[in-house]
């Protein structure tokens, strides 16, 4: 069973690696981050 947007996901392989700045430009691009794995806003949440 997949996910809801799941080929929209981002993953981020080096999570643990990430400075603020990247955590703020995933943010701004509306991506969630749970460790490696970004959801995408508008194609997860929104739609539910």
């Amino acid at each position: 069973m997949n996910l809801v947007a799941h080929s929209h996901y981002k993953r981020v392989h080096n999570y643990r690696d990430l400075s603020p700045q990247d955590e703020w430009d995933l943010l701004e691009n509306h991506y969630n981050r749970v460790t490696d794995t970004c959801i995408p806003e508008e194609e997860a949440f929104r739609r539910l």
